[in-house]
C-alpha cells in the first residue's frame, strides 16, 4: 500500500515537473538559436 502511494506521488511530481523543464529547455534553445542566427547573418553580411 505504501509503495503504491509513493509511486503515485512520485509519478505525479515527475509528470508535473517534466513538462515545465521541457518547455524551459525549448525556450532557452530557441533563444540561443535566434541569437546564433542573428550573429551568423551579421558575420556573413
Amino acid at each position: 500500500m505504501n509503495v503504491d502511494t509513493n509511486g503515485d506521488t512520485k509519478g505525479q511530481t515527475f509528470a508535473d515537473f517534466f513538462p515545465s523543464s521541457i518547455s524551459k529547455g525549448a525556450r532557452i534553445s530557441l533563444e540561443i538559436g535566434e541569437q546564433f542566427i542573428q550573429d551568423f547573418i551579421k558575420i556573413t553580411l
